[in-house]
């Protein structure tokens, strides 16, 4: 426990002392020690910004204020009562984590080419000044990459990439923007289980700092082939797969489909699930969720999976009819302006589930010093709520002290509406819950 006597730091004893409540501290074992010390409260406030497409993804958490004021007699050592005089005041921060997020981009011809060439809005969605990377740059650490293959081998898969960054926008234009000027008309093709393979090793490889969560944002407009079999398009199983292997690594991923890939039929896809089954598969695949099999029968003698290297399925599946429903996002347009503000909404939607719903805690000490807080004893006591809604300790739909106990993270409900809706989070703990100082986390690189 940390203790803070007036003479050095200008505190009490008193562990974690409270807005507006004096605090008793004595000599151990005293009976004061042990009965007149006054319960007080560590108040909590937060803010987040934001719901559906103007949502600010990764909003600073909010604020945690701690002070005492007052003067309660204390034993000195002959027993006479001395004035303590008033507490200090102590600050404290709720830290929002930052994640790193892969934009990991189809470039296969058809992005470029009519009926619905979708590389310049997307561009325009994502690269505008006004758009969503430059917008979150400060507050998502982003990296991008592009793929495509020509042919089978050593040409899949093809890949562009900019390194995990914050503030990363002008590195992602200036090679996004390259990309379209190297297009020379070929049938680029979509291996998608490659490219996701490569995404999440450069992810699992990544030491982000702090630590924080990892993601793909997928953005494609066809279904996949594979680098054993461009045509037809036949590369779910093995897509699932790598989403699968990632999500086994902590990368999730979301998906955003556009353009021909909601149209099997103008996609080429005419085995196994196809649009937006396939979307939904991958979007299960990519948050731990059941996928559903597929009913075509014909499919295991696809190209894809025929000569592929185990010559047989990969992915793992749940019984018929116990695939999950997780969110993914579409934009159907013909890949004009008119498809600009729908792909800003679908983008900053599939972010948004990348908002972390843990807040580390930061503390300044009356001598300036910064330090983390760790929760020591009696967590569980302190009281909570989320736009004026109490929460339950420990509560699927409530708040619990992070594993590490140096923050707090709201579970089930709760941190879906923070993720979507932002809010304000309030609560205290009493004076009787105690605290370790630990280092803070380092600012976010």
């Amino acid at each position: 426990m940390v203790v803070f006597m007036r003479r050095t730091l200008g505190l009490l004893g008193c562990g974690v002392c409270v807005v507006g409540v004096a605090c008793s501290a004595a000599k151990p074992g005293s009976s004061a020690d042990r009965d007149t010390a006054s319960g007080g409260s560590l108040a909590i406030s937060g803010s987040g910004a934001g719901a559906s497409a103007g949502a600010s993804v990764g909003a600073t958490g909010g604020s945690l204020m701690l002070m005492t004021t007052g003067g309660v007699p204390m034993s000195g050592s002959g027993g006479e009562p001395i004035d303590t005089g008033p507490c200090a005041t102590l600050s404290v921060q709720t830290v929002e984590v930052v994640p790193t997020v892969d934009l990991l981009v189809d470039t296969s011809g058809s992005m470029f080419k009519a009926p619905a060439p979708f590389w310049g809005p997307l561009s325009e969605a994502l690269l505008d000044p006004t758009g969503v990377v430059k917008q979150l740059q400060d507050k998502v650490r982003f990296g991008f990459t592009s793929f495509t293959g020509v042919g089978n081998g050593a040409m899949c898969p093809l890949l562009k990439t900019v390194p995990y960054a914050l503030n990363n926008y002008d590195a992602i234009n200036a090679v996004y923007g390259a990309i379209a000027a190297t297009y020379n008309g070929q049938k680029w093709e979509t291996p998608t289980h490659a490219a996701v393979d490569a995404a999440a090793a450069d992810l699992a490889a990544f030491v982000p700092v702090p630590a924080g969560p990892k993601f793909i944002l997928l953005v494609t407009d066809g279904s996949p082939d594979t680098c054993w079999q461009n045509d037809p398009q036949c590369g779910q199983d093995a897509s699932i797969k790598a989403v699968q292997d990632a999500y086994a690594k902590g990368i999730s991923t979301y998906v955003l489909g556009i353009g021909d890939i909601l149209d099997p039929a103008a996609d080429g896809c005419n085995s196994g699930r196809c649009g937006k089954d396939y979307l939904q598969d991958i979007a299960n695949a990519g948050t731990g969720q059941p996928v559903e099999p597929t009913t075509d029968n014909n499919y295991q003698y696809s190209g894809c999976v025929a000569n592929s290297p185990t010559k047989a399925l990969v992915a793992t599946y749940a019984a018929t009819g116990a695939g999950a429903a997780a969110p993914y996002y579409t934009v159907s347009g013909m890949g004009t302006a008119s498809d600009v503000t729908p792909l800003v909404t679908a983008i900053k939607q599939a972010l948004l589930q990348t908002r972390s719903c843990t807040f580390a805690m930061t503390a300044t000490l009356p001598t300036g010093m910064t330090t983390g807080v760790k929760i020591t004893t009696k967590g569980e006591k302190g009281m909570f709520s989320y736009n004026g809604t109490p929460l339950t300790y420990n509560d699927p739909n409530g708040w619990t002290l992070s594993a590490d106990q140096t923050g707090i993270t709201l579970s089930g409900s709760v941190c879906d509406s923070w993720k979507t809706d932002g809010g304000t989070l309030t609560g205290s703990f009493p004076c009787e819950v105690t605290f370790d100082p630990v280092p803070p986390p380092p600012p976010p690189r």
